[in-house]
């Protein structure tokens, strides 16, 4: 193969893998500065609703949409634990849109996050939507798995095909 074909294709193999990897990518980061969020949102939340100087809050979400085959689908959730003596464990709804903290035993009211203040603001009446999950799809995943395999799958069979010409070549010349 020409050197300046063979050039050509390994930059746009790994252009390929850039343009696959980066919305992955881009989407973990995104989870991780929303957790990141919600951990300070609930430092100011105990500090000024509870009262309460909150050493260790561990905030966990699931990076995959939760699956589900019945109408409405599934709510993803968050969790986060905490060192406090009155709210131990608070969980909420992790949406895209909507961001919020089921219930916290030293406020009536209900509460979302402020994404920008970075903080949990109380509200009037809240309505989820199932539709409001944060996170990648199961369907996207499987389709950059799949994304994944043809693509380490075609170098693969690039290299398999260069190394049997090779060989070929050396049996050829050996004779």
């Amino acid at each position: 193969m020409n050197r300046w074909i063979r050039n050509k294709v390994v930059i746009a193999y790994i252009v390929i893998f850039v343009l696959l990897t980066l919305p992955l990518f881009v989407k973990v980061l995104q989870h991780y500065d929303t957790l990141g969020k919600i951990e300070t949102a609930l430092h100011k939340l105990y500090r000024d609703t509870c009262h309460e100087n909150v050493e260790e809050i561990v905030v966990r979400a699931d990076i995959l949409q939760p699956f589900s085959i019945m109408p409405g689908g599934a709510v993803n959730e968050w969790r986060a634990t905490t060192s406090s003596k009155v709210a131990p464990s608070v969980t909420g709804h992790y949406g895209k849109e909507v961001i919020s903290i089921r219930e916290i035993p030293c406020s009536n009211n209900e509460f979302i996050l402020d994404k920008g203040k970075k903080e949990f603001v109380p509200i009037e009446y809240l309505t989820l939507s199932t539709d409001d999950n944060e996170g990648i799809p199961l369907l996207g995943y499987y389709f950059l798995i799949l994304a994944y395999f043809v693509y380490f799958s075609s170098i693969l069979i690039i290299l398999l095909v260069y190394v049997i010409k090779k060989l070929i070549g050396m049996l050829r010349n050996s004779r």
